[in-house]
């Protein structure tokens, strides 16, 4: 945990040794990502999240970084190929991806664990949109079996760690990943958007949100329908949460634009 601290330091403030960092650290830290020690494997998880924001800042294009945070290589034909932090991190993306999802797929994974998955999930989605492609089956899966829990006091930080994941997970994937998926996770979503839990009803219409935008025009699915009756339930209710009636009026709206077929049905 000292070193992991040490790292973390490191990583923060010297955003020049960012190629190095990946070459040598970045590995070093995946294969803890697994430590039997709970309390070590979440400040590797750490030390990682602030790998991965170092590099939104620093590990793009140099020319707009001042040449921070990238390298030139030669290959073997002779060509200056240039290094990033952002393409190693591309390169680590399926070790890394696979290492962690493995700790998070148990159904008895504790909450704290499941939270920091899901951060560094989300954190890594904002660095490099669309990177877990190849990962979708068991996403879907382990987000399932967590919305399937209901909403408890106790629980319901999950369901708010979880649901943005997958607003940002539908929103930077193209629709062809995940629609085969989509009739495993629809219910649970569906359901959730029902709950009595403000935050877990509102962010839920969040991932519907983005789904709606990332598969317009939608055709040929049954859950538009489905969620527009929901919104419409909410915006009738005198009681509903302002954040949750706010959230059903950009579904509505987004209906009309995305699957506007199901709601011409409706008659108004």
């Amino acid at each position: 945990r000292s070193a992991t601290k040490l790292l973390t330091a490191i990583i923060g403030t010297r955003p020049e040794l960012l190629v190095t960092l990946y070459k040598d650290v970045s590995p070093v830290l995946i294969s803890r990502f697994a430590d039997r020690e709970e309390t070590v494997r979440l400040e590797v998880w750490q030390t990682y999240v602030a790998l991965l924001n170092q590099t939104r800042v620093y590990g793009g294009n140099s020319q707009v970084k001042d040449g921070v945070g990238f390298k030139r290589k030669r290959t073997p034909d002779g060509m200056d190929v240039e290094e990033t932090g952002l393409s190693m991190l591309q390169s680590q993306v399926p070790s890394l991806s696979k290492a962690l999802l493995n700790q998070i797929k148990s159904p008895r994974t504790p909450t704290t664990v499941l939270q920091a998955g899901f951060g560094v999930l989300r954190t890594l989605l904002e660095v490099l949109p669309g990177s877990l492609s190849n990962q979708t089956t068991l996403i879907i899966s382990i987000s399932k079996s967590v919305l399937s829990q209901s909403p408890s006091t106790a629980s319901s930080s999950l369901h708010l760690s979880c649901l943005p994941f997958l607003t940002l997970f539908f929103a930077t994937h193209p629709p062809p990943v995940y629609t085969s998926a989509l009739p495993t996770i629809t219910p649970v979503l569906l359901s959730s958007a029902g709950e009595r839990h403000p935050r877990v009803a509102s962010e839920s219409f969040r991932v519907w949100s983005a789904l709606l935008n990332a598969m317009k025009p939608v055709k040929g699915q049954d859950w538009p329908e489905r969620v527009y009756d929901e919104a419409l339930k909410r915006l009738s209710n005198h009681d509903t949460d302002a954040e949750v009636r706010a959230r059903a009026e950009e579904i509505i709206g987004g209906l009309w634009v995305c699957a506007s077929d199901v709601v011409k049905a409706k008659g108004g």
